[in-house]
């Protein structure tokens, strides 16, 4: 009599494996879903500690912190290319600090303040600083030895965001300076652009908030560059055209064959040789740097749309937009410290239209209701828009 058999045939054992792989093939995306959930409340919670930290600040302060200052390196002494070409990079931070900077108090960085605040003798790589000491509020942000710079504030990273590891401490949130394309660089710009939380030169309080702080973004994400000429971490420049006259030309350099990256031989920041120029100056790339490419965006193209600079530099002027590498949209801190999550498919009206600017821009009417749409409205603080916060 035959002993009956113990195994399992070639093809049993085939079904199985199938089953199994089936179930995992099924399983797999819903894994992926629980990261992502995980991630972005990861992510939410930042911005909520960074709504608690501009709230803080406010009431130690009576006002906001300020975004693009700093120190000139000579009391009284103006601030130009040919001024900071006079003055070593090593002894003054060209007013280009952002607003994040003067935040580390808040954000449990104490430390980290402290070092910022006093003159620093030693580098990055242990050699002596410059003159023997970087000076307090130290040197440019874009002075990848002086110690500070290169830190990496845990309340600045999102976990979505995978970007390469660089020589400075990366963001992915940004300070909001409303929905104008022009004088966003340094020195005090006009009054008729003076529509965002956080401009140059510009101190804000709650009592300059018009539209109310539950109507106004204060910050938002921006994401950092993957190197693979994506849109979300990308910039572009040297486009032609005017993105101030009509941001649509911005919106025109994504690839239309790949939505979500730029057009081949569109010239990016933050690429090297013969792609773009500033290869260590990627969106985002630098937490401490008021420029509009690191820790700064506009509310004129909606969420994760292209980034450009109008003329070519990469802390001027120019459309810097909010993004993030969450499907579907970015978190947003509002004024008043509460956090929302806003889709990219959000009203943000016609872009063909010119932003507000100064008389003789050829823009929008200065003092006008911003002509993006609920996207553009979050974005000022004096726009008098009516905004129902259902539509985001």
């Amino acid at each position: 009599m035959r002993n009956p058999r113990k195994a399992f045939t070639l093809v049993e054992l085939l079904v199985v494996i199938a089953i199994i792989g089936v179930l995992v093939g099924l399983l797999l995306p819903a894994v992926q879903s629980a990261r992502e959930a995980a991630r972005r409340m990861s992510c939410s919670n930042n911005a909520k500690q960074l709504g608690l930290a501009l709230h803080n600040y406010h009431s130690a302060f009576k006002q906001f912190p300020a975004h693009r200052a700093g120190t000139t390196g000579r009391k009284g002494y103006g601030i130009s290319w040919d001024n900071m070409n006079v003055y070593s990079n090593d002894t003054h931070n060209f007013r280009r600090l952002s607003m994040l900077v003067a935040l580390t108090p808040f954000l449990e960085q104490q430390p980290l303040w402290d070092t910022i605040s006093n003159p620093v003798s030693v580098q990055y790589n242990g050699n002596a600083a410059p003159n023997g000491a970087y000076p307090s509020m130290g040197p440019v942000p874009w002075k990848g030895q002086y110690t500070p710079w290169r830190t990496l504030v845990s309340a600045l990273q999102c976990p979505s965001d995978a970007g390469p590891p660089v020589t400075t401490g990366t963001t992915n949130y940004g300070a909001c300076i409303g929905d104008c394309v022009r004088a966003l660089g340094w020195g005090n710009p006009p009054k008729e652009i003076k529509r965002g939380l956080f401009l140059s030169a510009t101190v804000t309080r709650f009592r300059d908030i018009v539209d109310g702080t539950a109507n106004t973004m204060a910050m938002a994400e921006i994401t950092n560059s993957l190197g693979d000429r994506g849109i979300s971490g990308g910039g572009a420049y040297d486009i032609g055209g005017d993105i101030n006259l009509s941001p649509r030309e911005c919106l025109d350099t994504a690839d239309p064959l790949r939505p979500k990256f730029y057009a081949p031989g569109v010239l990016l920041l933050g690429y090297s040789g013969n792609l773009g120029k500033w290869g260590d100056a990627g969106r985002g790339n630098r937490w401490c740097d008021g420029g509009g490419n690191f820790a700064t965006f506009n509310a004129i193209l909606p969420p994760n749309s292209p980034t450009c600079s109008r003329d070519g530099g990469d802390a001027g002027d120019g459309i810097w937009s909010a993004g993030s590498y969450h499907p579907g949209g970015c978190h947003i801190v509002m004024g008043d410290g509460s956090v929302h999550f806003v889709s990219e498919a959000v009203d943000a009206g016609d872009p063909s239209i010119p932003a507000v600017g100064q008389n003789g821009w050829n823009g929008s009417l200065a003092g006008s209701p911003s002509p993006y749409g609920i996207w553009g409205a979050l974005g000022t603080i004096n726009g008098r828009e009516q905004i129902d916060m259902d539509e985001l």
